[in-house]
């Protein structure tokens, strides 16, 4: 196991850090999981700025650097599609949304290239207005951004459909014993083990499911049964498996304890 100094903060810490795996690594990342992030309360420009760089802007930095880029280099023999797991949450539903929002962020979600909703995030950060009521409860900016990257994840399974590159989800896992908890949340908290089993599901035994003449892809319901295969003895093995089946990834999903939810 290697460790890389990263802080989402600086983007010339972002550049170096790719960079560095890259160069230790090749273009070859098969796994990439977005979990940093910051909770912080009150509703001002710098607590704005702060969520959305952390929580949204340096994860898709991130996903440009180790994964999109990479799709540009022509590399010999067959390759699984990467991984991407961005640790949401559920106060990025839309429900927690001020309803004046709502609509622009589900147009966001909607749009094929992820640039779009960065440069939305950006436009919503020059206006800011510390009037406005952006999203409900205490800090409505991990809200914003948390809404924000599940906006980036349905963006770029729209950008690759057919998962020929990369598949990506999101994943809520609950409260987690972290020291974003506050005392009354913390008492319902999960563990760290516990909260990282839907991303280790999501990176280990992606789901799929079985296309058929009548059902020819999963995106057009969520009332489809999902198949989930058994571990297999290696990643890439199950992924080549895969795709010499009749079957097709789930992606750009939003999952809690290995259930759909609802963006």
């Amino acid at each position: 196991i290697k460790y890389y100094p990263l802080d989402l903060a600086d983007d010339q810490s972002i550049r170096n850090f790719a960079c560095k795996v890259t160069s230790d690594y090749g273009t070859g990342i098969h796994l990439l999981v977005n979990n940093a992030a910051v909770c912080i309360e009150g509703s001002t420009s710098s607590v704005a700025e702060k969520s959305l760089q952390i929580n949204v802007f340096g994860p898709y930095q991130l996903i440009q650097s180790l994964i999109l880029n990479a799709t540009r280099i022509k590399r010999k023999g067959k390759h699984p599609p990467a991984i991407i797991i961005n640790v949401s949450s559920g106060e990025g539903e839309l429900c927690y949304i001020h309803s004046k929002l709502t609509r622009k962020f589900d147009e966001m979600g909607q749009q094929q290239d992820p640039q779009h909703t960065i440069h939305s995030l950006k436009r919503l950060l020059d206006d800011f207005d510390p009037d406005i009521e952006y999203a409900h409860g205490p800090t409505p900016w991990y809200s914003v951004s948390k809404a924000g990257l599940n906006a980036i994840t349905r963006s770029l399974s729209l950008k690759d459909p057919n998962c020929d590159t990369y598949i990506v989800n999101a994943v809520c896992p609950g409260d987690v014993d972290t020291e974003m908890m506050t005392p009354d949340q913390g008492s319902q908290a999960v563990g760290a083990w516990t909260a990282s089993e839907d991303v280790i599901w999501l990176a280990v035994e992606p789901p799929v499911v079985a296309i058929t003449e009548k059902t020819q892809s999963y995106s057009n319901s969520e009332e489809h049964k999902i198949e989930r295969v058994k571990r297999a003895e290696s990643m890439i093995k199950t992924f080549n498996s895969r795709r010499d089946s009749n079957c097709s990834y789930v992606t750009g999903k939003f999952w809690r304890h290995k259930e759909l939810i609802h963006w």
